[in-house]
């Protein structure tokens, strides 16, 4: 029982993390793109391939993909702290969509040749460890019938 409630605060910390990590993008945002845009006018390299609205567009479109994460994270983490069936389902929906986002950036990374870069070698595979060991946790039988029994 020590592990899954370790796991649901862990979880729940995961989730803040990210609902934190949007709205510092959030927050920064116009301070990114000002600066963006002096490097455009100082010719730069790297900031002629951008364009400050497709830097704009991105850096909104994974905060918001970051605030729906970490708020269904926390939420999951307090239902699963609370043992509710419901959020023991919706924390493995969850892994499925980190282990598909995971994996569209590790292709990403491999096209872009980025794969032996240190923090991909790390990263990846820790990645992959806490997604599978978590899907075997939460899906064996002993785990399962601590939700079952909670609801009854």
């Amino acid at each position: 029982m020590k592990k899954l409630k370790a796991l649901t605060i862990f979880i729940f910390v995961f989730g803040g993390l990210c609902f934190v990590l949007s709205g510092l993008m959030l927050s920064s945002l116009e301070t990114n793109l000002r600066t963006w845009e002096q490097l455009q006018l100082a010719g730069s390299e790297g900031a002629q391939r951008i364009s400050v609205e497709t830097l704009r567009t991105g850096i909104v479109s994974q905060s918001i993909w970051y605030l729906a994460l970490g708020l269904l994270s926390m939420v999951s983490g307090v239902g699963l702290f609370l043992l509710k069936e419901w959020a023991r389902r919706l924390w493995l929906g969850l892994l499925v969509v980190f282990a598909v986002a995971s994996l569209y950036w590790f292709a990403g990374d491999c096209y872009q040749g980025r794969v032996l870069e240190l923090d991909n070698l790390i990263g990846y595979p820790i990645t992959a460890l806490l997604i599978f060991g978590m899907w075997i946790y939460f899906t064996r039988q002993k785990t399962r019938n601590r939700f079952v029994a909670a609801v009854r």
